[in-house]
C-alpha cells in the first residue's frame, strides 16, 4: 500500500474516532442519565483506539513534524548555539505532548457532568 494511501486511511479513521468520542462525550457531560454502559463502553474503547491511531498518526508523519520544527526554528534562530534551539525543541515536543494527555487526566479527576453535581439545597 502506498503512504499516502496508508495516510489517508489512518486520518479518516482518526476522523471517525474523534467524532464518536466527541459525541459520545458530550452527551454524558450533558446528560449524564441517557449515557448507558453502552455508550461509556463505546466513550472508552473507541477513546483508547483514537490514542493508538493517534500514535501511528504521528509515526506516520514524523519526518515532516522534524522538518518543520527545524525549519521553523532556524528561521527564528539569530546568533543562537544549536544546544538553545535543541531545547526549545524539546520544551515545544514536551508542551504538546503534556496537552495531549492532560485530557485522559482531566475527565476523571476534575470535571463532572453539571447533572451529577449536588445541589446543596436539595441535598443536606
Amino acid at each position: 500500500m502506498r503512504k499516502i494511501n496508508l495516510n489517508y486511511l489512518v486520518d479518516l479513521a482518526f476522523f471517525v474516532q474523534f467524532a464518536l468520542v466527541g459525541y459520545s462525550g458530550l452527551i454524558m457531560y450533558f446528560n449524564h442519565h441517557a449515557a448507558g454502559p453502552i455508550l461509556r463502553l463505546i466513550h472508552d474503547k473507541v477513546g483508547i483506539l483514537m490514542l493508538l491511531f493517534f500514535v501511528v498518526h504521528i509515526a506516520l508523519h514524523w519526518r515532516w513534524i522534524v522538518l518543520t520544527t527545524k525549519n521553523f526554528f532556524q528561521k527564528r534562530k539569530t546568533n543562537q548555539k544549536d544546544g538553545k534551539s535543541k531545547t526549545q525543541l524539546s520544551c515545544g515536543f514536551g508542551i504538546i505532548h503534556s496537552i495531549c494527555f492532560s485530557g485522559l487526566f482531566r475527565s476523571y479527576n476534575v470535571f463532572q457532568p453539571p447533572c451529577s453535581r449536588s445541589n446543596p439545597e436539595v441535598d443536606p
